[in-house]
């Protein structure tokens, strides 16, 4: 496998390297049954994309570095998603659901209700607002199957 490593120049080394993270970590999870690992609804309530993140983390005594490195990104991203400072971009949702084997579609739940959240809880009146959101998504939804696809 070191050859084939060494063979391998630029991005198609960083790939190989991320796959081989993932696999090597994955495993590492999957041995380890006192992580948690199934998003109830008292997480999706009670808990930040980012304190999901760092409890994950923390279950399995990875540092942020190791998390930076199969995000691809920098360490510094990894604190502030962990922190609140900063909201996660959505291809980081996927990757993160595949390296914890979290179940992918809540893992997005709590995903897009952080970005809800953090958009509304300044404004005050989020209760109306939400209210309001929901009718014109069932509006929205409505015309969408009589008209077809809907494109915003």
């Amino acid at each position: 496998m070191f050859f084939f490593f060494y063979g391998l120049t630029g991005q198609n080394r960083n790939v190989f390297l991320r796959f081989c993270l993932v696999f090597v970590f994955h495993g590492q999870y999957l041995s380890n049954n006192s992580i948690p690992n199934r998003m109830d609804k008292a997480i999706l309530e009670r808990s930040t994309f980012g304190e999901w993140l760092r409890m994950q983390r923390e279950a399995r005594d990875w540092p942020l570095r190791k998390v930076a490195a199969l995000l691809d990104i920098d360490t510094s991203i990894v604190s502030k998603l962990e922190r609140g400072q900063r909201q996660p971009q959505r291809e980081y949702v996927e990757k993160l659901a595949l390296i914890f084997g979290e179940d992918a579609g809540a893992l997005l739940v709590l995903y897009l209700a952080d970005r809800v959240a953090y958009e509304l809880a300044p404004e005050g009146c989020s209760d109306e607002v939400l209210q309001a959101a929901e009718a014109k998504i069932k509006y929205l939804r409505a015309k969408n199957a009589k008209q077809g696809e809907l494109e915003f």
